[in-house]
């Protein structure tokens, strides 16, 4: 254990939080919005520190190849992991979409080009 060490949660370090609870008498494991208002986007009873588990990784979606890749990235990092990384890759659809300024072949979370589609055809409005 070391004080560099860093919360997978909030992103403190044990350094951070021990300053923080000898100023404060306590010290909360949060994440900020960071809007106009300041609030409190998720809460934690504890901090974490040990990597994510298998159990927790699957969870998060996290492909099995790549479990250990992300053993110690903090929780967001997570939900935004590389679409290889995920147990369900691209999100490639089979058509244009104008709209979000994307081509057909194109994975619309991360934004590579010219890939198989794995998502069913746009079913057009019948008038």
């Amino acid at each position: 254990m070391s004080d560099d060490d860093r919360c997978l949660q909030c992103g403190e370090t044990r350094g951070e939080i021990k300053a923080g609870v000898r100023a404060n008498g306590t010290h909360y494991c949060v994440t900020l919005t960071g809007y106009e208002t300041v609030e409190i986007d998720q809460e934690w009873d504890r901090h974490r520190f040990r990597p994510w588990g298998n159990k927790a990784l699957k969870t998060a979606g996290i492909a099995k190849h790549a479990y250990e890749k992300h053993r110690l990235s903090n929780i967001d990092a997570l939900q935004w992991a590389a679409c290889e990384d995920t147990i369900h890759g691209h999100a490639v659809l089979p058509y244009d979409e104008p709209d979000f300024g994307t081509v057909a072949g194109q994975c619309i979370s991360c934004g590579a080009k010219n890939l198989t589609p794995n998502r069913p055809p746009r079913e057009e409005a019948t008038e």
